[in-house]
């Protein structure tokens, strides 16, 4: 089974829109996530650790990628050499190590290395014969939504990869469905213009009101109290569902916002009308024309607030939709947060479980 049916297995299609490479960088994160929190304890490490061997061709190994040192070693014969353990020393002293007129000069019996730049070097340096060998904890960079295998990696620790690709992928969903409420507006329906009639029948008609539209004025990502990404990153989880809680209540506070402004809309439409209709009754109104214009305007008024409230049921269901949506990724997020978290913590060390159930206790 691909990774990517794993992941859609708990986020849902990831294929419309298009979010293949977002699950590519989230598998490629998910593995170092994994890796440093289970590096240092001993079952792991060396399960972890793989070796690459300098030669007279490669007699570096660059440290980009690399998240520890476990070893290196140096063999000192180029027949049935021994590997010699090499001790790390700092970078300024490398050249001290290689002078043969220094009291700090090392040869192949007690062999050092150092990291300068980003690059492992071994001293004295590894030839054709006389490798050098350093094991690492490099996390594989090249997995792939559509692979089931990670390199160098337990295969029991697959599913910590998933469920945190799963989580930064639902996070995405958060944000862009965030987006899509922000952009979210009702379309403007302008009211008809009063006519004028002769103000001594009829009085002063005025204008139809107008609707009074909201706006959803949060961001997910941002500072503040819902700002849940820095919760996350400081890994407290408690307080980020508390901040996606306030999410969902912004969002129903942003719905009940909507159908007041409706309602207020339609009352004031209704004492309009209202009062339009009566002075209709009340006037004695001579032309015929003018007549015939009131009635005309009066029609326009009933279909301006009809439009309105059209518009404004269109505008909530489309709400409407987002907010479901939102909600359940909010649920699926909570409920993949817990998973990830209890994975990982079977794989510790039982001291290490107990610092942990202690530490979400007292949160």
């Amino acid at each position: 089974m691909s990774f990517k049916t794993e992941i859609e297995a708990i986020v849902g299609d990831i294929d419309t829109p298009d979010l293949k490479t977002e699950a590519n960088l989230y598998l490629v994160e998910g593995v170092k996530f994994i890796t440093k929190a289970l590096m240092t304890f001993p079952q792991w490490r060396n399960r972890l650790t793989q070796s690459t061997i300098l030669t007279n061709v490669s007699p570096q190994l660059v440290m980009s990628n690399v998240l520890d040192i476990v070893s290196v070693t140096r063999k000192d014969a180029d027949t049935s050499g021994q590997s010699r353990q090499c001790l790390e020393v700092p970078e300024f002293k490398a050249g001290q190590y290689e002078d043969v007129n220094s009291i700090y000069y090392t040869s192949k019996l007690d062999p050092k290395y150092y990291v300068a730049n980003d690059v492992l070097s071994v001293i004295p340096e590894p030839t054709a014969n006389q490798t050098a060998n350093v094991k690492h904890i490099t996390p594989d960079l090249s997995v792939a939504h559509g692979e089931s295998t990670i390199s160098n990696f337990p295969s029991e620790l697959n599913r910590g990869v998933v469920l945190y690709a799963s989580k930064e992928l639902l996070r995405l969903f958060m944000v862009n469905r965030n987006a899509t409420l922000r952009n979210l507006a009702p379309t403007d329906v302008s009211p008809p213009s009063a006519i004028s009639v002769g103000t001594t029948t009829v009085g002063s008609l005025g204008n139809a009101p107008s609707y009074g539209k909201t706006t959803l004025a949060f961001d997910y990502t941002g500072p503040g109290a819902l700002g849940v990404d820095d919760y996350l990153t400081n890994e407290d989880v408690e307080l980020a569902n508390i901040a996606l809680t306030k999410h969902n209540q912004a969002l129903q506070k942003h719905s009940n916002d909507i159908q007041d402004e409706v309602n207020e809309f339609n009352k004031e439409l209704q004492i309009y009308q209202t009062d339009l209709q009566q002075k209709i009754q009340q006037a004695e109104i001579s032309s015929q024309k003018e007549a015939l214009e009131v009635q005309n305007y009066q029609s326009q008024v009933e279909s301006y607030g009809q439009q309105v409230n059209e518009e404004m049921q269109t505008y909530q269901l489309a709400v409407q939709e987002v907010v479901q949506d939102y909600n359940w990724y909010v649920q699926q997020y909570q409920l993949v947060i817990n998973d990830l978290l209890t994975f990982i913590t079977q794989y510790m060390p039982p001291q290490i479980q107990g610092v942990q159930d202690e530490a979400t206790t007292n949160g």
